[in-house]
């Protein structure tokens, strides 16, 4: 029976293969049976059909979805029979026979995989997802069908464009989520299900560096779904938005905000942590960046939340106390808290970048060099936001004690990224200061004028328009800086930054007669 069932599986695997390979041309199906670990497990007849059932989702929307298809891989199968398993939706033949009712057409290829896999039904597809795969289905928002009615006659289309908007959102793809939450939305327009796909549009938004439209679609959450639960998220977000332009003041009404009404609004003990400790940090920010009584009492709040929460993960705990801690200055606690943490979840790249961090705070940068390599050689090769920022972090470091051409090295493959991180800013204005450390001033002055092609707003442009202002000073093209200085007080956004570029003017020497 045993070697039976190996045959069958075999046949099916070959069948499936050469189909999609040769039919649909399409490349994630040519690999569809080599990521697919058919393994030689029984299941339960209950486990297989749902297994038919993912895989017969990934055949209809491939067949019958946008023009050429979608380019979904077994992959998507496997997080589709996870959904059907935890959700316990109704049974598998109720949604196979309801797929087949909506669709005018259906290809040969559609049967022979439903049969085949009906079948064989003893030597399903097992979907063994890893620890990281089951937290992304967790974030799905699958919670559209609710009533056995609703079961069988929903929104097919718009269903599956919210679920692969999110599987791309998690997977880093925010231009193809945003096109597949701009069509569910169209479907589910009116409905209690629209706040939450208008705030995903947002957040695409917002992942694409489109940042005018990301804030004008959280303010439209704001005044079209008031009591939407999205709407302390979405204050987090335009809180955020403000906080990093300078605008501190409107940051803090947003955070406030979420405090205030977080029983009504159920804001979760994570986002309660997370604001608190935003609060202190405009609260410090606002004290020029030192630690005031108002930012501690932020601080330890947060701690106090993250202590007593039952709502988030030993990990997520950890991660906000050793946070608080560090802003906090408490770099025993910290380090006490991280080393916790590594022995819990070995390789946590997070935890051995704030021990990095601490190390060098406490003049040790022996030992911060050596948890900063550690990161780097987990993700050689590969694009990923703990290592562009400890490559950001290295290359301050380099910089402060001078060597300048090991800061230079660090920081030049963040500037090729294809996706800026969102201290993309920060990066070139660091790369400014060290050009003009070293003299290069046109170099200098070329990061600074692409800051000023990134969104700021008047009072930070102004400010790196004095710093080009300085490198042409120091380059001794008095003409550019008279220019450039001129301007500033020209738009007289600032009091102490129109001041100061009267007070650099007046310094200019008088052009020589001829």
């Amino acid at each position: 029976m045993k070697n039976m069932l190996k045959i069958r599986m075999k046949v099916t695997q070959y069948l499936i293969q050469n189909y999609f390979a040769s039919t649909l041309k399409t490349p994630d199906f040519c690999l569809v049976m080599k990521e697919c670990k058919i393994q030689n497990k029984f299941l339960s007849k209950k486990d297989s059909i749902h297994a038919t059932t993912a895989m017969s989702f990934l055949q209809v929307e491939t067949s019958f979805g946008s023009p050429g298809g979608y380019s979904f891989g077994l992959k998507d199968a496997k997080q589709t029979l996870e959904l059907l398993r935890s959700r316990r939706l109704v049974s598998a033949e109720c949604h196979f026979h309801n797929i087949l009712s909506k669709l005018s057409f259906v290809s040969p290829c559609f049967i022979v995989v439903s049969v085949f896999l009906f079948i064989f039904s003893s030597a399903g597809l097992t979907a063994e997802l890893t620890p990281e795969q089951r937290a992304k289905i967790q974030l799905l928002n699958t919670s559209t069908i609710q009533t056995p009615s609703e079961r069988l006659n929903y929104n097919l289309g718009g269903l599956h464009s919210q679920n692969y908007g999110d599987y791309y959102y998690t997977e880093g793809k925010a231009d193809q989520a945003l096109n597949e939450y701009l069509d569910a939305v169209k479907k589910y327009t009116g409905t209690d299900k629209e706040p939450s796909i208008q705030f995903k549009i947002g957040l695409c938004y917002e992942a694409l560096h489109h940042n005018n439209e990301a804030m004008d679609k959280y303010r439209e959450i704001l005044t079209k779904y008031p009591a939407s639960k999205e709407i302390s998220e979405t204050r987090f977000h335009l809180a955020g938005y403000y906080y990093n332009q300078g605008q501190i003041n409107e940051a803090m009404a947003y955070y406030q905000a979420i405090v205030a009404n977080s029983g009504y609004y159920k804001a979760g003990s994570w986002l309660l942590a997370c604001t608190y400790q935003k609060l202190g940090g405009c609260e410090r920010n606002l004290n020029k960046g030192v630690l005031n009584d108002k930012s501690r009492e932020c601080y330890n709040k947060a701690i106090q939340i993250a202590q007593g929460a039952s709502d988030i993960s030993e990990a997520q705990k950890l991660y906000l106390l050793s946070e608080q801690y560090m802003e906090l200055q408490n770099y025993d606690k910290a380090l006490a808290i991280l080393n916790e943490t590594l022995k819990k979840y070995p390789g946590n790249a997070v935890a051995l970048y704030h021990k990095g961090y601490i190390y060098l705070q406490l003049g040790k940068p022996e030992q911060a060099l050596a948890d900063f390599n550690r990161i780097l050689t987990m993700f050689a090769g590969k694009e990923e936001p703990m290592k562009t920022e400890t490559m950001y972090c290295m290359g301050n470091y380099y910089y402060s004690i001078g060597k300048n051409d090991d800061a230079i090295a660090m920081l030049s493959p963040i500037l090729s990224l294809s996706k800026k991180p969102d201290y993309y800013s920060s990066v070139l204005l660091l790369m400014a200061k060290i050009y003009k450390s070293k003299r290069d001033y046109s170099q200098a002055i070329n990061y600074l004028t692409q800051i000023i092609a990134q969104p700021l707003n008047r009072q930070l442009t102004d400010a790196i328009h004095l710093e080009i202002a300085e490198c042409y000073r120091l380059a001794g093209n008095y003409d550019s800086e008279r220019i450039v200085l001129n301007a500033i007080i020209d738009t007289g956004t600032d009091s102490v930054l129109t001041a100061k570029a009267r007070e650099m003017l007046e310094l200019i020497p008088a052009p020589e007669e001829k």
